[in-house]
């Protein structure tokens, strides 16, 4: 039975291997970093906390705290945002990844410019 198995594993492997190899493109065979789903949850939990301090992440209790909670919640997005859209453009072969430094930083300001107009047309949709 165990034969048997072992048998089934490596026919199953080859023809997930073999059949699907246009599919395979997308693996990658190299070095370079990708953009990491745990990463990209956090991402979106901090933009959540600034775009809604108070009913995401800590409590806040007046107005001074709110001030650096944001603040301090904008600089960590700045550096977790760069880092990733980095790593999607290294990996996507857009740019060479020196290059691609500063079109990621390019692309995270003006997102983190837009923040203040995504709160207010959420906070209209009530």
């Amino acid at each position: 039975m165990a034969k048997l198995y072992n048998e089934l594993i490596k026919e199953n492997v080859a023809d997930l291997l073999n059949k699907a190899v246009h599919e395979n493109e997308f693996i990658p065979w190299h070095n370079k970093a990708i953009p990491s789903v745990k990463r990209i949850a956090e991402i979106i939990e901090n933009i959540r906390t600034i775009i809604f301090p108070g009913y995401f992440g800590d409590i806040i209790t007046n107005t001074i705290e709110l001030k650096h909670y944001i603040a301090n919640n904008l600089d960590r997005l700045e550096y977790q945002l760069i880092d990733q859209v980095h790593k999607g453009i290294c990996f996507n072969n857009e740019l060479d990844c020196v290059e691609s430094t500063d079109r990621a930083q390019n692309l995270v300001q003006t997102f983190l410019n837009r923040l203040p107009e995504i709160k207010r047309l959420i906070s209209t949709d009530v």
